[in-house]
């Protein structure tokens, strides 16, 4: 396996665990009632996800062009990347419960030291770290009861679905794509922030005003807290369905890639 897929693999698996953690910050947010703190302190977590994507765009060409040059197909790669967005959401999911009770802690003390490095410094302290043993939780059956009331956002869940598979495949099937064109190739990988930039759209213009509003009525005390949880579990469990739909729409969106770059050309 070339060191470049190795690589892809570790950075898919962080940025889909940061990514997931970051769809339940709403939750945070109800718990201890200080958004805009709260919004800072993961800014300071997610910083590490968008430090490790600015590397998948050059080892996906690296791993490109080592597969032009030695004639191998490398779809066996990207099928173990794609596994990798998988495993970081379940893996974010199994810890979610324990993520959510040293993040809320973390905000707290952040408050209260009135600094956010003071709080992670305060943190990282040997007596502190043996107290957060605490805050570990597994998840519970109580996690899947509350899905059974998934009817009620139908709509959430397939347009969520949708949009993450189309953003996890998104760049991985324009660079794919271009293995049938090696001579074009950096014209067709380009296409990845276009398929990225519909997805991002989608969320924004589709799902996230809807998100918002339950988000803001439960904090008003209009909607039930339950409901707003059911909501960010709904997104939370449709992003790993995504993940896996992606797997199934990976060569379909290689083919789209290549038919628009033809139209174009």
């Amino acid at each position: 396996m070339l060191k470049a897929t190795i690589l892809l693999c570790m950075i898919t698996f962080v940025v889909y665990i940061i990514d997931t953690w970051a769809l339940s910050l709403r939750i945070a947010i109800f718990r201890n009632k200080q958004y805009t703190l709260t919004g800072s302190v993961f800014n300071i977590i997610s910083l590490m996800a968008k430090f490790a994507q600015t590397f998948q765009a050059p080892l996906l060409g690296i791993l490109i062009d080592v597969s032009i040059n030695n004639s191998r197909d490398p779809i066996s790669d990207f099928r173990l990347i794609l596994s990798f967005a998988s495993i970081g959401v379940l893996f974010s999911i199994l810890v979610l419960p324990t993520f959510l009770n040293i993040f809320t802690l973390f905000v707290k003390r952040s408050a209260y030291m009135g600094s956010i490095y003071k709080g992670l410094l305060t943190g990282l302290d040997k007596e502190k770290l043996k107290n957060t043993k605490k805050y570990i939780q597994m998840p519970n059956l109580n996690m899947i009861n509350e899905l059974k009331e998934i009817g009620k956002h139908k709509y959430i869940l397939f347009m969520n679905i949708l949009i993450s598979a189309i953003y996890t495949t998104g760049i991985l099937s324009s660079y794919y794509a271009a293995m049938a064109l090696p001579q074009s190739r950096l014209s067709i990988a380009g296409f990845s922030g276009s398929i990225n930039s519909i997805a991002s759209l989608l969320m924004l213009l589709v799902l996230e005003p809807k998100i918002s509003i339950i988000n803001d009525e439960a904090l008003k005390g209009k909607r039930e807290y339950s409901e707003l949880k059911l909501v960010v579990l709904i997104l939370i469990f449709s992003k790993l369905f995504g993940t896996v739909l992606a797997q199934a729409i990976f060569i379909p969106a290689s083919r789209w890639v290549l038919f628009v770059y033809n139209f174009l050309t």
